[in-house]
């Protein structure tokens, strides 16, 4: 099923047009803030970890 899907796309869409300057300047401005956030989530999380909370008796 996906091999019938690949090959109708291939045959009824043309092939991307390449990218102008500006738009790969544009897109590799994107990619890297979209990054950047993805990476400061990634040591966000860690950083926060899974720690008791403080208030908690120990039992």
């Amino acid at each position: 099923m996906g091999w019938t899907s690949v090959t109708i796309a291939r045959i009824s869409y043309p092939p991307p047009k390449p990218l102008t300057p500006a738009a790969e300047k544009r897109l590799r401005i994107v990619s890297t803030g979209v990054i950047s956030l993805g990476l400061i989530n990634i040591i966000r999380l860690l950083a926060a970890g899974k720690r008791p909370p403080r208030n908690a008796p120990d039992t």
